[in-house]
């Protein structure tokens, strides 16, 4: 019942951002939620990791994902962790996430895949993607979105490359290598 309860206002916010969006007098609606994400390409020979969602199987939502996740106010040293610091986190392009997102990175990348960066792997930024935006979200926090993506080349050392295929090969079909063809 409760899961339903969700769906239903999902399903109802997800059509009042789309409105909201579509119908703004400029064209030009602002995002309500901002998103930043650091995710680590990580490469064995011709494969790469991909990391399997957590969330529920939806038509439009791809079920792999480069190893890694989202920002979260904890990844910000805690000098930072101020409200002033805070608000500047609910903006288009927030610089202080942005520079936290290596250590978004390095716990993701313990958290998924066990490997810890400078004993296992480097890290070094590819990439931050142009801002896309959408209206999604999970469950009942459905908004329109803008993400920021940061896309970092990882290199293992051979403890590390240990490490990590050991994981692999416990995790079932949690982490799984893709070719370039499969990608």
């Amino acid at each position: 019942a409760q899961s339903n309860a969700i769906e239903e206002q999902r399903t109802l916010l997800k059509q009042l951002e789309n409105r909201r969006t579509r119908l703004h007098p400029t064209r030009s609606a602002e995002p309500i939620r901002f998103v930043f994400v650091a995710w680590g390409l990580i490469r064995l020979g011709g494969q790469f990791l991909l990391h399997h969602r957590e969330d529920r199987t939806r038509p439009d939502i791809k079920n792999y994902v480069l190893p890694g996740g989202r920002f979260k106010p904890d990844d910000l040293p805690l000098e930072l962790q101020t409200p002033v610091t805070l608000r500047k986190l609910h903006a288009s392009g927030s610089q202080v996430a942005i520079d936290a997102l290596p250590k978004t990175l390095l716990r993701e990348l313990l958290e998924e895949v066990g490997l810890h960066i400078g004993e296992d792997c480097h890290a070094s930024n590819r990439v931050i993607l142009e801002p896309y935006r959408r209206v999604e979200g999970s469950q009942n926090k459905h908004a329109y979105t803008e993400y920021v993506l940061a896309l970092y080349d990882v290199s293992l050392t051979p403890e590390g490359e240990a490490r990590l295929l050991d994981r692999v090969a416990d995790s079932g079909d949690t982490l799984v290598w893709f070719s370039i063809e499969d990608l």
